[in-house]
């Protein structure tokens, strides 16, 4: 099951959940007909977004105290229901736990955190004890081999 938003909050009187989406493109949200929260399966029977938020109806939670019981959690699909990516992207899930490989010092460690800046991502690790931060433009990621367990990165140089 991969995450694909976040409930924050309630919206009116009727039911909807209040979700920051947790997918490249929001619009997505829209193709999903059932979502899963803590296992339980609902159908979607409604969707809009206000601002930055997905508000979702979903059948079963049709009032405001049901749908606070809701706050906090997560909405998941199963992998084979997310659309495909495309080439050269990855679900960060898949990321996390690969060994990290630098050209000349050779394993530096696993990525434990992925972090978006805005302008890209950065790979999180630790390296001698400390964290290691590697920005992921061309140039810097070499490879990605995810059946292999690995990605091939050329650190810029004082990185480290």
């Amino acid at each position: 099951m991969l995450c694909i938003g976040e409930i924050v909050n309630t919206h009116g009187i009727r039911g909807e959940l209040k979700v920051i989406p947790l997918v490249d493109d929001a619009n997505d949200l829209y193709s999903y007909r059932k979502v899963s929260i803590d296992g339980t399966f609902y159908e979607v029977e409604g969707i809009r977004f206000h601002k930055n938020f997905a508000l979702m109806k979903l059948h079963g939670i049709d009032d405001k105290t049901t749908a606070d019981r809701y706050k906090g959690k997560f909405l998941e699909l199963p992998r084979e229901e997310l659309k495909p990516l495309d080439d050269g992207r990855y679900y960060v899930c898949d990321l996390m736990g690969l060994k990290i490989i630098d050209a000349e010092l050779g394993e530096l460690g696993e990525v434990n955190d992925v972090i978006e800046t805005g302008s890209n991502l950065v790979y999180v690790t630790e390296y001698n004890g400390k964290p290691l931060c590697i920005p992921v433009l061309e140039g810097v990621v070499q490879e990605i081999d995810i059946n292999a367990g690995f990605i091939k990165v050329v650190l810029p140089k004082g990185l480290i």
